[in-house]
Parts: C-alpha cells; sequence; structure tokens
C-alpha cells in the first residue's frame, strides 16, 4: 500500500522539537509526524474506558426495564386474580351457591401464594421470564377451567378411597 503525501506547516518552536526527538531517536521526520498523527487521532485508554463503561451501563438498564416489565405483570396478574376471584364470591353468596366450604378458599390462596412467590422471586434467577409466564397461564386456566384443579383433587380422595 502506498502512503499518502501530506503538507504540513509548523511553527518554529514544533518543528525544533520535532527535529530534535527525531534526532534523539535516530529516526527520520516523517516517521516520528507519521507515529505523532496516529496517536493523536487513535482512541486513547480513558475513551475505551469510557466506551466499555457506556456499553454495561446499557445491558443494565436493558436488564433494569425488563426486571420492571416482569415486576408490573405479575402485580397486574395478582390483582386480576384477587379481583376475579372476589367478583365469584360475591356471586356465589347472591345466588345462595356459595357452601362456605375450606376447600375453595384454599385454593384461591395456593394460587395468591404462587402469583406472591413468583412476584418476590422477580430476578432472583435466570430464566424467571418463563417461569412467570407459565405461572400466569396456569392461574388463569385454572380460573377459567375449574375442572383443571378438581382433576387433581379427584385423583387424590380416589387413592384415599382405593387405601
Amino acid at each position: 500500500m502506498r502512503k499518502a503525501r501530506l503538507s504540513v506547516y509548523l511553527e518554529p518552536a514544533v518543528m525544533d522539537a520535532l527535529t530534535a526527538y527525531a534526532d534523539r531517536r535516530d529516526r527520520s521526520l516523517s516517521l516520528v509526524a507519521e507515529a505523532a498523527i496516529a496517536s493523536f487521532v487513535t482512541p486513547d485508554a480513558s475513551e475505551r474506558l469510557e466506551a466499555a463503561l457506556s456499553a454495561r451501563l446499557d445491558r443494565l438498564n436493558r436488564t433494569q426495564d425488563r426486571l420492571e416489565r416482569d415486576q408490573t405483570i405479575a402485580l397486574e396478574t395478582l390483582a386480576l386474580f384477587v379481583r376475579h376471584w372476589l367478583t365469584v364470591i360475591k356471586a356465589h353468596y347472591a345466588l345462595g351457591r356459595f357452601s362456605g366450604s375450606r376447600k375453595q378458599l384454599r385454593k384461591m390462596a395456593v394460587v395468591v401464594v404462587l402469583l406472591t412467590t413468583g412476584y418476590l422471586s422477580i430476578g432472583a434467577f435466570s430464566g424467571f421470564s418463563a417461569l412467570l409466564g407459565v405461572t400466569v397461564l396456569l392461574s388463569i386456566y385454572g380460573l377459567f377451567n375449574p375442572a383443571f384443579s378438581m382433576r387433581q383433587t379427584r385423583e387424590i380422595e380416589d387413592r384415599r378411597n382405593v387405601s
């Protein structure tokens, strides 16, 4: 590769310093000037450190945004579940179909504990978003399909009757 030619006008003091440095190092003036210009235009350690720090801060910011999103999802899910459950209980009381069984209250308590545990463990380990998604889907499915939890209850009762 052929080098490009450059004409530079220097102050006499700068030219004297350049000449003295080239003589001390036993190098040509153009080689010393080329090295000085290359040193001037390449990023120094502080600029590289600033770029690395900026990249780390950006990564931390994205992680924080993801945690805030997960927290919002968990809180909204818990609030919707409690609101739905209270609406269902109120409707059952109004229709006189609510027997006041502790099994239904235990079911609600288990789901609330599951959602609360999910909320408290946000960011505790990697892959939390997947766990949160599965928890939310199971909770919603259990709300709209009561047979989902009743099937497990029946299996336990059948085991008790057989034994």
